[in-house]
């Protein structure tokens, strides 16, 4: 009998390289998306100003002008979700790419409010990429234990987008003014005309620039992950291999040859255990971790409860029934188009919900806080603190993008080391809880950062976002998590993305137009901590849903009710159960009675399961 080693002994999954690799182009294809959103945020107020705007009414059409991005995203996020699994993971990230590079274009030379305002909705109704990517990385890397892991890499990303993008925004936008040392007779005459006729255009030229490269990575490097399509012919991607061939295939040959990488690697790893023998008196020993890689996507060959109902069909008494009389039932099991309505489960209805109320009140507070920091210094003669006062901080396009920037910095340090040590310590559940209650107290302190000396004020906020960033760090990562987690089939993974996307962009289009509206009223009244507040409030509620959450390594109560009625054991057949064929046996709980499903041979893998979730896996 084949003997099962004990959880506690198993080792952590590691990332493959391949799985590396693909994670790392996918990132290079969403960096471009996250710095043309960020860049827009030191001038957007100038740029609104500039089409002749009342200064009074810039904070309603910069949150409409956001707002229109979100409505169109969130009304085509679905069917993004449905294209990515009709036609493909890769072909829905090139499209969306392309579109978002021509409404970002239209966007830089916009000569009007409307003409901004059609381009950013045209680049909400093509941004169908975060979904879909979101969707990529679970069946790049379908491990349960690494999850959590690869799901922070496209906030990481965010963050370092957000370093970049904010100082672009911020240093190109109206050359001519902030920097007129630039235009001494040293470029053509007509670039001097066109910067003066479109003074945004420039931050946006640059950033095409990215698009086109992200693009091109897009079509070389990056593989189709949807498994009915893996096979399907992809001449960029054929490219894109002979590409890698010619750069790096003279040196992974030479790494993989046995005389420079076999021993050498064998001699280090003899090395390590003496190493380890002397140090720890432990012997190095082989583990199955079948558990901790137990994919989230079903594999492609029949499992052991998809065969439960074939084996109900079998003679009980005949237990060499071969494994192939299961296969037609799990196969046509398969074929079944499962319920788009069969995602909305308890768990994943609460992630949702919270998903949609983050994307509200981050993205409201983050553009918001771009107008209160751009709107001019008040006198203050009819203040009353603490309550009544109102104005800005006065700072210009350049200051609030080297904010913005440093802060990213400082996320990303938060996401890629922090993160891991804290969650690894806490748990992710607790990790959310502490992050989702951090973002009211952010809310609450920022416009008393007004009140303060002006030379405290750049530090008072500073500290604010930072705060904040570390809220984000932790919700954006761990709840696209939870999504991935709650959802029982997994065939319906590009759908659940695509609903998270059109519920978190419904969030974001609601937030910042109503916060806009309330944002300009609590300005002219006199009251802008009110507007702080009702932010704040928003943050509250959303701490909800987090208090009936699982933790991700927990069983739901109906899993634990249904996994007590069954499981799964097997026995010997041959003489003294060497090299003997082994029967598959269903096991009624407390009733001792057995089924055989079919027989296997010597060295077949063998999976044992307590309901649905595979518990381990041995090889006879």
């Amino acid at each position: 009998m084949a003997n099962v080693v004990p959880a506690s002994t198993r080792h952590e999954p590691k990332f493959t390289a391949n799985q590396v690799k693909q994670l790392f182009v996918l990132c290079l294809c969403r960096v471009s998306e996250p710095l043309a959103l960020t860049s827009i945020y030191p001038y957007m107020y100038f740029m609104i100003k500039s089409f002749g705007v009342p200064k009074q009414d810039i904070p309603y059409w910069s949150g409409l002008m956001v707002s229109s991005f979100s409505v169109a995203q969130m009304l085509l996020a679905v069917f993004w979700g449905r294209i990515s699994d009709i036609w493909g993971r890769k072909f829905c990230i090139i499209i969306s790419l392309t579109g978002v590079f021509i409404a970002m274009i239209v966007f830089g030379f916009a000569n009007s409010l409307a003409m901004a305002m059609a381009a950013r909705m045209l680049a909400g109704v093509v941004s169908g990429n975060v979904g879909t990517m979101r969707t990529m990385i679970a069946e790049i890397v379908p491990q349960s234990q690494l999850q959590v892991r690869a799901n922070g890499f496209l906030p990481a990303v965010y963050y370092v987008s957000s370093i970049f993008g904010p100082i672009i925004g911020g240093y190109l936008s109206d050359p001519l003014k902030n920097h007129p040392e630039w235009f001494n007779g040293k470029y053509p005459a007509f670039l001097e005309k066109m910067l003066k006729k479109y003074p945004f255009s420039l931050p946006n030229i640059f950033l095409a620039i990215i698009f086109l490269a992200g693009i091109t990575n897009g079509i070389l490097f990056l593989d189709e992950t949807k498994e009915s399509l893996k096979n399907r012919p992809d001449p960029g991607r054929a490219v894109g291999r002979r590409i890698e061939n010619y750069l790096f295939g003279p040196l992974q040959r030479l790494l993989s040859s046995d005389r420079f990488y076999m021993r050498f690697c064998s001699y280090l790893h003899g090395l390590y255990l003496d190493l380890k023998s002397k140090l720890f008196n432990s012997r190095e020993t082989t583990v199955n971790t079948a558990e901790e890689t137990a994919p989230l996507l079903p594999a492609v060959t029949a499992d052991v409860e998809t065969a439960r109902p074939a084996a109900a069909a079998t003679d009980t008494k005949n237990p060499s029934a071969d494994l192939e009389t299961a296969r037609p039932a799990a196969a046509a099991t398969d074929t079944k188009t499962p319920s788009v309505w069969s995602i909305f489960t308890f768990q994943s209805s609460l992630t949702l919900f919270y998903s949609c109320m983050l994307g509200l009140h981050t993205l409201t507070s983050d553009q918001l806080l771009s107008v209160f920091l751009s709107t001019p210094i008040d006198d203050g003669k009819d203040w009353a603190p603490p309550f009544k006062f109102h104005g800005g901080f006065g700072w210009d396009a350049s200051d609030i993008g080297q904010l913005y920037s440093v802060n990213g910095f400082i996320s990303m340090f938060f996401i890629l080391v922090l993160n891991p040590i804290l969650m690894k310590n806490f748990g992710n559940l607790n990790c959310l809880k502490m992050s989702t209650l951090l973002y009211p107290v952010v809310y609450i302190a920022t416009p008393f950062a007004l009140l303060l000396p002006y030379n405290l004020q750049g530090f008072a906020i500073f500290m604010i976002m930072i705060f904040k960033s570390f809220a984000s760090a932790f919700t954006f990562s761990l709840i696209q998590s939870y999504v991935v987690a709650s959802l029982e089939n997994k065939e319906l993974l590009g759908t659940i993305n695509g609903v998270n996307v059109t519920l978190a962009g419904g969030g974001r289009a609601i937030g910042p137009t109503v916060g806009g509206i309330i944002f300009g009223a609590c300005q002219k009244a006199g009251y802008i901590v009110i507007f702080w507040v009702f932010v704040a409030i928003i943050a509250m509620i959303n701490y909800i849903p987090v208090m009936y959450l699982w933790e991700l390594t927990d069983k739901p109560k109906e899993e634990h009710a249904r996994a007590s009625t069954t499981a799964v054991g097997y026995q010997t057949t041959g003489m003294n159960g060497a090299k003997g064929d082994v029967a598959v046996l269903v096991v009624a709980s407390g009733s001792g009675s057995s089924t055989p499903i079919s027989r296997v041979n010597h060295g077949d893998l063998i999976q044992f399961a307590d309901g649905d979730a595979v518990k381990t896996t041995c090889r006879v």
